[in-house]
């Protein structure tokens, strides 16, 4: 049982990590441009070892994880792994009660969000995509952000396409963590997480179910957004990911800006600062909190600390087949 509730946590907050990362990818600044590579070194400020930071994306694509395992010898190198979320699996029951808790609305119905014709295709739709979940998660009382969640986390059922492994690869490196005895270290708490996605306004989560649907029944979602995505992300391309992005529409607010990325940014710097004053530490954390001016690599880099590139390159003829739980791994040495 315990098994089968951490998965079902960290899908569900991996599914809100990739929505963090999609907002952020709206919402980054192009005016600074970041050199393309997933994996940085951080040296200086009298750092006794080097720590690490790396470009995640909240995935099971095989590529990704392909791509993320080469990784696996700075992990190696280092004290401790520190993640956006450490899953601990002796406090799954608080996590999944809080999350159930938070997901709810308490005055408010989704009928109330929407006019009469609009309510009766969202509602229709999750219905539909749903089934019988639709009814047991009391939909017309959840959150429009997590009803999104959870219908695309159902279309996944369907299709194996990008959802290969089994398990996200920020699980992969916790279980990496775990395997090589290092030190777990969470950057944010699930508390933090959940804070920052229901302090979106609920007319603004529900504009953007409206629109998710709207454009799923008229034919409209683009069908090369993912392949465009995984191919920057492959390519390690942090520039093409900020200029594509910036290309199309930008449906967020302002407050999206401070509460998704700013304040998490800033957040996340003041504590990667103390955590790698006191180990070598790898870090893995989305992407996009990666570039930009007020991006992690800038942050670091304004308290002392020296950023440098390091790149990874998978070959051609790289197979690295997929594994059941628990996993053995074992990583040639690179010379």
């Amino acid at each position: 049982m315990n098994v089968f509730l951490n998965k079902v946590i960290f899908h569900l907050t991996s599914r809100l990590s990739l929505f963090l990362f999609f907002l952020c990818i709206f919402l980054l600044p192009n005016s600074l441009k970041a050199q393309n590579s997933l994996l940085w070194k951080i040296e200086g400020n009298d750092l006794e070892k080097p720590s690490y930071l790396y470009g995640t994306m909240h995935s099971q694509d095989k590529r990704v994880h392909d791509l993320g395992k080469l990784a696996v010898p700075y992990i190696e190198a280092s004290d401790a792994v520190a993640l956006e979320l450490v899953i601990d699996s002796t406090d799954i029951l608080r996590m999944m009660m809080t999350m159930f808790s938070e997901m709810m609305m308490k005055d408010t119905t989704l009928q109330d969000l929407y006019e009469e014709e609009e309510y009766e295709m969202v509602k229709n739709y999750v219905t539909t995509e749903l089934g019988m979940f639709a009814i047991l998660l009391k939909i017309d009382q959840m959150k429009p952000l997590y009803i999104s969640l959870f219908v695309e986390e159902m279309s996944t059922l369907d299709s194996q396409i990008g959802h290969e492994m089994d398990m996200a690869l920020d699980q992969f490196f916790q279980l990496v963590g775990e395997q090589k005895g290092k030190k777990l270290i969470g950057v944010e708490t699930f508390e933090e997480q959940m804070g920052a996605f229901n302090r979106i306004p609920l007319k603004e989560q529900a504009a953007m179910l409206l629109t998710a649907v709207q454009s799923e029944q008229n034919g409209t979602v683009p069908d090369s957004s993912i392949q465009t995505l995984m191919h920057y992300y492959l390519e390690q391309d942090l520039d093409g990911l900020m200029e594509w992005y910036n290309k199309e529409k930008n449906y967020a607010e302002t407050s999206f800006d401070t509460i998704i990325l700013l304040e998490r940014n800033y957040r996340m710097a003041d504590r990667m600062d103390k955590i790698i004053q006191s180990q070598a530490t790898f870090i893995a954390v989305g992407a996009l909190h990666l570039p930009g001016e007020d991006g992690l690599i800038q942050l670091l880099s304004k308290k002392g600390y020296t950023l440098s590139p390091v790149f990874m390159e998978l070959p051609e003829s790289e197979n690295i087949e997929k594994r059941e739980l628990p996993i053995e791994l074992k990583m040639e040495k690179k010379e």
